[in-house]
């Protein structure tokens, strides 16, 4: 059954990803508005690494808020060597967040401690508007379909399908335009 909270999480966090690929600041304070929501059904549904999450999104929305009403709009990219250390760093502590979990009553603690730590580095990416961001969202919101829709979170799951294609239309619109950043 769906529950009001839930909605109204599902409506600020989809308001967030369009306003992110506009690159529109004001988006930021939408996606705080649906972490807040999110911290408590998640802690709800036992999903405690969720709940933390939720709770950094929040921290990492003021930041983001702030970076890009001060910091220009130009898209940034990172260098192979950044990808491969942040991408292995990112795999060990999901590996050993999710050890830790699951000797609690964490439901499916791998895969939240996947979701939650990448999404941790998909939306710093996001701060510092680099486009990588968009491919580990894509990684991200599949996981999340699987996670929602395993605690019968279904429109939450249906969200991350919708922020599924809203990540690939973001990877293809900052693409097009650092194609044309370069030729300025």
């Amino acid at each position: 059954m769906i529950e009001i909270p839930e909605l109204v999480a599902t409506f600020f966090g989809f308001l967030y990803i369009i306003l992110i690929i506009f690159k529109k600041p004001v988006a930021w304070l939408f996606g705080i508005l649906s972490s807040l929501i999110y911290v408590q059904l998640c802690w709800n549904g036992s999903l405690y690494i969720q709940a933390v999450l939720q709770s950094i999104y929040v921290v990492i929305g003021l930041i983001g808020f702030v970076r890009w009403k001060t910091v220009n709009s130009h898209t940034n990219t990172l260098s192979k060597n950044q990808k491969i250390i942040l991408y292995g760093l990112a795999f060990m502590a999901s590996f050993f967040l999710g050890y830790i979990m699951s000797f609690t009553n964490q439901q499916l603690p791998y895969l939240d401690s996947i979701v939650s730590t990448f999404g941790i580095v998909a939306t710093y990416l996001t701060t510092e508007k680099h486009i990588e961001n968009w491919i580990i969202w894509i990684f991200v919101n599949l996981s999340s379909i699987i996670l929602f829709a395993h605690q019968e979170l279904y429109l939450s799951a249906y969200l991350f399908g919708a922020y599924l294609l809203l990540s690939i239309i973001g990877l293809i619109s900052w693409n097009k335009e650092k194609r044309r950043e370069k030729t300025i």
